[in-house]
């Protein structure tokens, strides 16, 4: 072989190794920006300064202020973002950490915990097979309908302390699909959704069907804000149950500490002063 022939394999075995190295860097810039604003030990959500969710802020009091903000992502303070994790049910009844990506089967249940990093409120839809969405979060059963949510503390759906102890997981039934799960992070409320009292009152007056549906105009803007640009991070290694740490946080509603593991996927968003954000997560059920 020529000298040409090696260099090119020489430059070909560093790029194979370089565009890897760089692509884990800013996942871990990704993550490591989400995870700042962290407190250092699990918080009270709501101290005597923090402002309620949507009111404005002084900018030196912001919560969810991010420093050093990974490649791609807009030179902002308050650069909005949101983590997740799938909890599948294992063979002891216990939520086990595992991949969104993986393939379910009929029978496996599972719950998605949601981790904001600044104030606002959450929302959370549901599809089958891109059709009949339906509103999961808010749950008029749950906090009075209620949806503003702190930065850093952990939500689930469903509820691990649904009185109803088969709603506690959202399991797999019937034909293959498709499940798509849209999680939506804003910092007003979305104009037209009920919360609170008028969704508490949706549930009642229709107890066969009381996850609300999303009008055509606010479904139309959840699907144009989810193509709105992300960057992502990843945890590679799954198979962890949840801790104590994390299971109290979420029953008494407390900001998740630096300690605790962190989501399993990071999403932040790359625009700035960006009002929404929404992530889909794709559930494959075979």
């Amino acid at each position: 072989m020529n000298k040409a022939g090696v260099m090119f394999l020489v430059c070909l075995a560093l790029n194979c190794w370089t565009f890897p190295v760089q692509a884990q860097e800013n996942e871990d810039l990704v993550r490591g920006s989400f995870l700042s604003s962290r407190p250092a030990k699990a918080t009270s959500p709501a101290p005597k300064n923090t402002p309620r969710p949507g009111a404005k802020q002084d900018p030196k009091t912001k919560t969810g202020t991010v420093k050093n903000n990974p490649p791609g992502v807009a030179a902002t303070e308050t650069v909005m973002g949101i983590g997740y994790t799938i909890f599948m049910q294992d063979a002891n009844g216990q939520p086990m950490r595992v991949d969104a990506a993986r393939e379910f089967r009929t029978g496996d249940a599972i719950r998605i915990n949601v981790e904001p990093n600044q104030d606002g409120f959450l929302y959370i839809f549901h599809t089958e097979n891109d059709a009949n969405p339906l509103l999961l979060f808010p749950d008029a059963r749950l906090q009075g309908g209620s949806n503003a949510v702190r930065a850093h503390v952990p939500y689930e759906v469903p509820s691990s302390t649904d009185p109803q102890q088969e709603l506690r997981w959202f399991v797999f039934e019937g034909t293959q699909a498709v499940e798509k799960v849209y999680l939506v992070v804003t910092r007003q409320p979305l104009t037209g959704v009920p919360t609170g009292s008028a969704l508490v009152e949706y549930a009642q007056t229709h107890p066969d069907a009381p996850n609300w549906k999303p009008t055509e105009d606010i479904w139309s803007l959840v699907q144009t804000d989810s193509k709105n640009p992300v960057v992502v991070s990843k945890l590679k290694n799954l198979g962890q149950l949840q801790t104590k740490m994390e299971k109290t946080a979420i029953t008494r509603a407390l900001g998740l500490p630096k300690t605790a593991p962190p989501p399993a996927v990071v999403c932040l968003s790359k625009q700035a002063g960006s009002d929404h954000l929404v992530t889909i997560v794709d559930l494959a059920h075979k």
